[in-house]
């Protein structure tokens, strides 16, 4: 059972999933009012190491394909930047072959 957001500010204390519940409602807060909605916000549970099951917020930019995975504990996060990627036929003539990922090859990802 969770808090809620006004329940976790005023016991002043919280797990994982309260911090990242707050957070997540701060920037949906904030996407709706200056993004335009461009910008969407999700609870994501998850096992990481070292602090095992665990829950982030993961934000996508619904234009881009941009997403941030943010540790609300920590107030860090983790950038991905998903692209395009082309093959040439012939040397001239592009088709698109799929996405990458930056950041793949990070480990803390």
């Amino acid at each position: 059972m969770w808090c809620t957001s006004q329940e976790f500010l005023d016991l002043g204390y919280g797990d994982f999933e309260e911090h990242a519940i707050l957070l997540c409602n701060y920037f949906n807060h904030i996407d709706q009012t200056l993004n335009e909605g461009k910008i969407k916000s999700y609870i994501v549970l998850g096992k990481a190491i070292p602090e095992g099951y665990t829950t982030y917020v993961l934000r996508r930019n619904t234009t881009n394909n941009h997403v941030e995975i943010w540790n609300a504990l920590k107030g860090e996060a983790v950038f991905f930047d998903k692209k395009k990627t082309t093959r040439r036929v012939c040397g001239c003539l592009p088709i698109a072959w799929g996405f990458s990922i930056e950041n793949e090859s990070d480990p803390t990802c």
